[in-house]
């Protein structure tokens, strides 16, 4: 190689060095700008909730958040009674709730909206499989615990009243978690658990006692569930309330082409 041809080269090297610095320079800053120019939001959800949590683990787990201009913080709850104190609370932007949990939280605070409908869901009222439990009736003067302020408790104190039983009076209804309720339905030859009776709850939770032939049910009612959104946060971001609906479309049809993948997902941190 000829003195002259080594500087050429050697000109042709630096030359691609400096543009392929100046390239990632330039890939780098871009990654920083469109971060910077998608809206961050705070999405509160349930845990334990199917399918409510299938889709929220879409929405981590693929982009299609980031996509529609979204970076979102997940923060989890355990069901709709303390997801909305933190929706009072201004800790999240939007939620995933139930009918019941909504509307107590548009009954407290205006600045709440539903901006669309997350999905049906089933709830239960149920007791031990070999409890002399048979009917609704028959649990005056019984204990029954259900997570306060979900729609399940709805639920089960429309059963007792039409069964004729006084929630207040006849029965003694006692709030209790769902994960609380996970620690005591174990035994399948259980006729209480405990000083309990009778549980309410919502699925996957009862489905899954059920699957394990750990209960009975007494009733099984469907609910409609929905996606609140701050309109604080909506002033703030106009275009957010269409962009995260998108999103979640988009989830809906992720879940429905891998639905093992999603289960697994959310079997992972329920």
């Amino acid at each position: 190689m000829t003195k002259k041809t080594t500087v050429v080269v050697s000109v042709l090297l630096v030359l691609a060095g400096s543009l392929i610095a100046l390239g990632l320079y330039n890939h780098s800053k871009k990654r920083v700008v469109d971060n910077r120019a998608m809206t961050q939001i705070r999405v509160g959800w349930q845990v334990p909730w199917a399918v409510e949590g299938q889709l929220t683990q879409v929405l981590k787990h693929t982009s299609v958040l980031a996509d529609n201009g979204l970076v979102a913080n997940f923060k989890g709850f355990s069901y709709g009674a303390p997801l909305n104190e933190a929706a009072l609370a201004g800790d999240v932007d939007v939620i995933f709730t139930a009918d019941q949990p909504a509307a107590t939280l548009l009954a407290k605070n205006a600045n709440w909206v539903i901006i669309g409908r997350l999905m049906y869901n089933r709830v239960s009222l149920f007791v031990p499989p070999l409890s002399p439990i048979n009917s609704i009736a028959d649990l005056k003067d019984k204990t029954v615990a259900m997570p306060f302020g979900a729609a399940a408790q709805r639920m089960a104190l429309k059963a007792e009243k039409d069964a004729g039983l006084d929630p207040q009076k006849d029965v003694n209804n006692i709030n209790l978690g769902i994960y609380e309720q996970s620690d005591l339905v174990r035994d399948p030859k259980a006729t209480k658990w405990g000083k309990i009776d009778a549980m309410a709850s919502f699925d996957p939770t009862p489905a899954i006692f059920e699957e394990k032939g750990l209960v009975k049910n007494l009733k099984v009612d469907k609910v409609v569930s929905v996606v609140m959104m701050s309109k604080d946060f909506i002033d703030k971001n106009p275009s957010t309330p269409d962009k995260f609906l998108s999103a979640f479309y988009r989830a809906y049809d992720f879940y429905r082409r891998n639905i093992e993948q999603v289960n697994q997902w959310f079997t992972e941190e329920a």
